[in-house]
């Protein structure tokens, strides 16, 4: 069952919300039994799921709808004139101004995401993503190099189709069915993904800690962080979203039930006399939980 959880921090004028989008039902995956050894004559269809959190800043302040239709007025009078660039540039500046202003522009902002670490089932993460829609505007043109990128991607889609569709033909077996599957799922992901760049660097970190929960009680949990420069935060627009991609493994020998949320939360870096960083959720110990019943 796909579901949403998400939570806001709002202020006088503006509002923070970090939300977590998956299956919260996800089938244990056979094939990475098979990729161990435990190969048969059976074909092996690979369950991947994919995880997407989204960060966004919203602006409240009762000023902001006559902002935009002034910046819309005065854009529209450009544009009757001829002047489309600096039509373009104005909507484009009005559209960002609302965004990430009360950021440190050269900070960085974090978003964990955190898998329970129970005794029945693990997590095995495959691929990771920042996403983007293009066209992006004219003065972030580094970003819009990343098009470039995907290009090797269609003959990897396509090879990766075509070796899960043809191992059981040739007499490969499920290991090569899965890696086929499984090549295809992480290419699928990559998809409208920004690539990491001098400009805007960016990256992901693997973690395992210890995760403290409301009730003060803790739990062991495998963790992923997604480390984000805010300027390219402002050149996406005032939302931004990362996926992983994961599947899920049942150990041997695990009887009881042991169910557990994915966990998310985010630290933003606020400007000098903000008040320091801005945890979201704001309360130590609080997150956004999607719960996670894997079967």
């Amino acid at each position: 069952m796909l579901q949403a959880e998400c939570k806001e921090d709002r202020g006088d004028q503006h509002l923070y919300y970090l939300e977590v989008l998956g299956e919260t039902e996800p089938l244990f995956d056979p094939a990475l039994a098979s990729a161990q050894g435990r190969d048969d004559a059976k074909t092996v269809s690979p369950a991947i799921y994919e995880y997407q959190w989204t960060l966004g800043r919203v602006r409240t302040d009762p000023d902001a709808e006559t902002a935009l239709a002034t910046a819309q007025t005065e854009t529209a009078q450009e544009a009757d004139e001829g002047r489309w660039r600096k039509a373009a540039e104005r909507l484009s500046r009005h559209a960002h101004r609302g965004g990430w202003e009360d950021l440190d522009e050269e900070g960085y902002v974090q978003v964990h995401l955190l898998f329970p670490h129970p005794p029945g089932w693990r997590v095995s993460e495959l691929a990771v993503s920042f996403k983007y829609v293009a066209p992006l505007r004219p003065v972030d043109s580094v970003i819009l190099d990343v098009e470039k990128g995907l290009a090797p991607l269609e003959p990897l889609l396509g090879l990766a189709g075509v070796a899960a569709n043809a191992a059981g033909s040739l007499g490969a077996g499920s290991i090569a069915s899965a890696a086929g599957h499984t090549l295809c799922a992480i290419a699928k992901t990559k998809i409208n993904s920004i690539a990491p760049s001098k400009e805007f660097p960016w990256w992901v970190q693997t973690t395992a800690g210890w995760s403290r929960v409301s009730d003060g009680q803790g739990e062991l949990v495998d963790g992923v962080a997604w480390t984000l420069p805010v300027k390219l935060l402002q050149a996406i627009g005032t939302r931004a979203t990362g996926t992983i991609a994961v599947s899920f493994a049942q150990l041997a020998g695990s009887g009881a039930k042991s169910d557990g949320p994915l966990r998310a939360w985010a630290i933003l870096p606020t400007g000098k006399g903000e008040g320091g960083p801005l945890r979201l959720p704001k309360a130590k110990g609080e997150y956004v939980e999607l719960p996670l019943h894997p079967r």
